[in-house]
């Protein structure tokens, strides 16, 4: 009797682990804890790690809301609006170098506190919403808001889009007069201002960009 209950023993045994074998060859995600009670099914997840835009953390961080829009070669750029209503390219407001309607321009080949001179090549993008009939107007003001030159920006693709659109001015000045060498009279600003036909005031706008002579 007793041999004979040692041979049920191994065969329901053998059953056992053939079951076992059959169950991990084509149920893979079922795991065994403990032998011979097989009670436990795991489910293997794959774990993915994505990298956040640090630049758009950083606007989230602030309090600000992320816009997504196209440049001009079709690339992605994130505009951040912060609680002031003020709206700043993401990496820009990242390096702490925002400016005021700064999100209306990208890729400017002039930064704030450049010097220049004459005559002033200044290319970049603007949104399609900046121009009319392909063009907006620039002016160049010393310290004082006094006006040096005046120029025309004009658009180098199709400017009825609502996406950025590359533009170019040229500007030819005479550099402001500063006799006692004073810090302040280096000073001047470029100012971008929105084609505004119908001369309605809620249309107006500007991004002033300051610089030194």
């Amino acid at each position: 009797m007793k041999k004979k209950n040692i041979i049920r023993l191994v065969v329901f045994l053998i059953v056992l682990f053939g079951v076992l074998i059959l169950v991990r060859t084509f149920v893979p995600e079922f795991t065994c804890t403990r032998w011979p009670f097989c009670n436990k099914k795991v489910e293997q997840t794959q774990a993915t790690t994505t990298l956040a835009n640090p630049a758009s953390v950083h606007c989230e961080e602030v309090g600000g809301t992320l816009e997504i829009k196209t440049d001009a070669s079709g690339g992605q750029v994130g505009f951040c609006t912060l609680p002031d209503k003020s709206v700043c390219e993401e990496w820009t407001l990242l390096r702490n170098e925002c400016l005021e309607n700064s999100e209306h321009f990208l890729h400017l080949n002039i930064k704030a506190g450049d010097t220049i001179t004459s005559p002033l090549k200044i290319t970049g993008e603007s949104g399609g919403g900046w121009f009319f009939e392909g063009s907006f107007p620039i002016t160049l003001v010393d310290w004082d808001g006094r006006i040096i030159t005046e120029g025309i920006a004009q658009s180098k693709a199709d400017w009825m889009t609502t996406n950025f659109v590359p533009f170019e001015a040229e500007l030819k000045f005479i550099k402001p007069a500063n006799p006692t060498n004073q810090n302040y009279a280096s000073k001047g600003a470029i100012i971008f201002k929105k084609d505004n036909p119908s001369g309605l005031p809620q249309n107006d706008a500007a991004y002033e960009l300051p610089i030194k002579y």
